[in-house]
């Protein structure tokens, strides 16, 4: 199935590579007795749990939404470079900070951005999160707030400041601007995985 078909100019998205970052959620460790840390600065399992739970529940709550049109492949990563899977043993894995942890998923249904904005308004109760997916050609990021908007690409305050870049043909993203670069080199690398 290809990426994109072209249609007038228009470009229609088939398969869908997704990145969100669930701030509030994992913020809420902060708010632990022990802040979710034990005597040595690591997080303690509870809290791995915990946050490892609650991504599990977000991709939940979005599969049903869709209609189950999601890869089997969810991938986690917080700073790029190492990739590893949401799966049974995701608790087990050292992150630093859970709230820089993005969660990487494929969505295998034809979708567009509006569409994928109002799943992410209609999820009020993972708080406040940010989101970056494709809409029509270019990759925009959006920051959620309690079913409202923060900022970003759909909140109406200059959309240019939003859209990270263009999405080519194989589904990565070549940046407009050099400050999204390192993003965009893990939402790459996401997409070259996902779409394996």
């Amino acid at each position: 199935m290809p990426w994109n078909l072209t249609n007038k100019n228009k470009v229609v998205t088939s398969r869908v590579v997704i990145s969100v970052c669930l701030t509030t959620d994992m913020l809420a460790l902060e708010d632990w007795d022990d802040g979710g840390f034990d005597e040595d600065g690591a997080y303690t399992q509870e809290a791995k749990d915990y946050a490892i739970g609650r991504m599990k529940v977000f991709i939940d709550d979005i599969g049903d939404k869709i209609g189950g049109f999601i890869g089997e492949k969810i991938l986690l990563s917080d700073n790029g470079k190492d990739f590893h899977e949401l799966n049974e043993k995701a608790n087990t894995i050292e992150f630093k900070y859970y709230d820089n942890v993005n969660i990487h998923f494929l969505l295998t249904k034809e979708i567009s951005g509006e569409e994928v904005n109002s799943i992410f308004l209609d999820m009020p109760d993972f708080g406040q999160f940010i989101a970056m997916f494709p809409n029509d050609d270019e990759l925009i990021g959006q920051s959620y707030d309690f079913g409202e908007y923060d900022t970003g690409y759909f909140a109406g305050f200059g959309s240019g400041n939003y859209i990270r870049g263009q999405i080519k043909d194989d589904g990565t993203v070549k940046p407009f601007d050099e400050r999204f670069e390192e993003d965009l080199k893990a939402y790459n690398k996401a997409v070259e995985i996902l779409k394996e």
